[in-house]
């Protein structure tokens, strides 16, 4: 398997930049101390990322995308919580994308 430079510089760089990011946001947050409105702020990033993520594949993705999120609302309704609720859809997408092709 050969690795292409361009490609092992972009990944490096990225992860570098990522770092440096999460570096600096630690250092920052040890510093100042967040609003409480900033803070729900930031915990609701995280599902809103995903959702803009996700909702383009089960709009354009078929059947199986279509159930697979329908399984994935109702296991976030019915849990209350992010990680169940994205393995009930990666599994149901995975499951389903067998049968239906």
């Amino acid at each position: 398997m050969t690795v292409d430079p361009t490609v092992l510089t972009v990944i490096v760089g990225m992860a570098a930049i990522t770092a440096i990011a999460r570096a600096i946001g630690f250092w920052l947050f040890a510093r100042v101390a967040p609003s409480p409105r900033f803070e729900v702020a930031l915990k609701s990033m995280t599902p809103a990322i995903l959702i803009a993520v996700i909702v383009p594949e089960v709009a354009h993705g078929g059947l199986a995308a279509w159930l697979a999120g329908i399984a994935t609302v109702i296991a976030a309704i019915v849990s209350r919580q992010l990680l169940s609720a994205l393995i009930v859809g990666v599994v149901a997408v995975a499951l389903l994308r067998v049968v239906i092709p």
